[in-house]
């Protein structure tokens, strides 16, 4: 059983796993790990900073391997290069873009999610799957900022985050079905979430599964 270079998590041998880049190929990733790599070329601002801020704190964190780490910074170094560092910062006046863009996945989920079924397993009662359109994924951020709790209450600390986290779900699940629906597909199998802390005031909700067509079982 290999492990992450990463996060250095056990990866099954059965489970697909890939490689931090095509000229490290023993340098496997975990399914986490993994997802965060593909964010870093989104077209998604908003997910890009989440997986690099990610990987960012797994080298503060101290990686074991060499070469992973020298892996790493080359990557991210790369991306950031490429990328320049443009400021995301809103005008005077202007609403923030991660508060757009979550009404508007709200919006469009509502409008075109609602006959959309979702399983956690890899079964649907009564229905078949004719068609997989691969591994999806979407992911909601919050803050938890110090500031925002100091001087306050830990029970009231503890329902403010514990009611973020709940939101912070929803939406994602929201997002991972969306996504679906812009693969083409009717339903998504193997659904599951994730909660990841890749610093001490921010939480990431991560919602996955398996895009599927399927069709009545007749």
């Amino acid at each position: 059983m290999s492990k992450c270079c990463i996060c250095n998590s056990r990866i099954s041998s059965n489970t697909e796993s890939s490689s931090l880049s095509e000229s490290h190929s023993e340098l496997k990733l975990c399914f986490t790990c993994n997802n965060m790599k593909l964010k870093l070329n989104s077209p998604d601002k908003a997910e890009q900073i989440t997986s690099i801020s990610y990987f960012r704190n797994k080298l503060k964190e101290g990686i074991h391997d060499a070469a992973s780490v020298k892996a790493l910074k080359n990557m991210l170094g790369k991306l950031e290069s490429e990328k320049g560092k443009d400021s995301e910062k809103p005008k005077d006046g202007e609403k923030p873009k991660d508060s757009e863009e979550k009404n508007s996945t709200i919006q469009e989920y509502n409008e075109r999610v609602q006959n959309f079924i979702s399983v956690t397993t890899d079964r649907f009662e009564g229905y078949k799957i004719t068609k997989y359109l691969g591994i999806v994924s979407g992911d909601i951020q919050f803050k938890t900022a110090s500031s925002d709790t100091d001087s306050v209450d830990t029970d009231k600390d503890m329902g403010t985050y514990t009611g973020k986290l709940m939101s912070a779900r929803e939406d994602a699940l929201k997002r991972l079905k969306l996504k679906c629906v812009k693969r083409g597909a009717n339903a998504v199998a193997g659904v599951h979430t994730e909660t990841i802390m890749p610093c001490p005031d921010l939480t990431i909700v991560v919602a996955s599964g398996t895009a599927v067509i399927i069709e009545q079982d007749t």
